[in-house]
């Protein structure tokens, strides 16, 4: 079934459904609550078909839902906090990611390529107990990742990187590392590198 817009797409769709975008252009996520969908892009280049991951800060607008994104371009915000809150899960595959986000539940990102375009980090793990990345290129010019959770006293973080490679842009500067840890703002962090490349200083 075909729909003129992809919030009237994501209002008729079951859990479980996938929602393909055929048209390129440039997306605003639409909010959904305790639904399973994936967003997928259709086009031969995903460069041209762009989605926003996430909604208004505070937003109960996807509460108990899980959101995959797979071949498109995701568009983060410039601002902190914003991402998507409440969710019950969200996975990532084979999307070129820019922008900055903030994690708030179980997330997996896989063959992703990230530029961080500009802002400091490409993702706080923030509200997320466990996060998996595997085969992705970050290319950053200041810190990649942020492993860090405010008011974390009880929070215990579990991530991964498996076969991804860490790029520094930043000619001028020397790298002040591909992954931040923020032990302090949590109860504990279990961080495991395998296969992974990054630079030397």
């Amino acid at each position: 079934t075909s729909y003129r817009t992809l919030a009237e797409a994501v209002q008729a769709a079951e859990s479980g459904d996938v929602v393909q975008i055929i048209k390129e252009g440039s997306y605003d996520l639409p909010e959904f609550r305790e639904k399973t969908l994936t967003f997928e892009g259709v086009t031969l280049d995903k460069t041209k078909t762009s989605i926003k991951d996430y909604v208004n800060k505070g937003s109960q607008g996807m509460t108990g839902s899980t959101v995959n994104f797979k071949n498109l371009t995701i568009n983060g915000a410039n601002g902190n906090y914003n991402g998507l809150f409440h969710t019950a899960g969200v996975t990532y595959e084979n999307c070129d990611i820019y922008g900055l986000r903030f994690l708030y539940s179980p997330t997996t990102f896989t063959n992703c390529a990230f530029n961080a375009a500009g802002v400091e980090h490409s993702f706080w793990t923030y509200g997320a107990s466990n996060v998996t990345v595997t085969g992705c290129t970050f290319t950053y010019t200041d810190r990649a990742v942020n492993c860090y959770s405010e008011n974390g006293a009880n929070h215990e973080l579990d991530i991964t990187f498996t076969g991804c490679t860490f790029i520094y842009a930043n000619t001028n500067a020397t790298s002040e590392g591909a992954v931040e840890i923020n032990s302090g703002s949590v109860k504990s962090i279990d961080l495991v590198m395998n296969g992974c490349t990054a630079p030397e200083n």
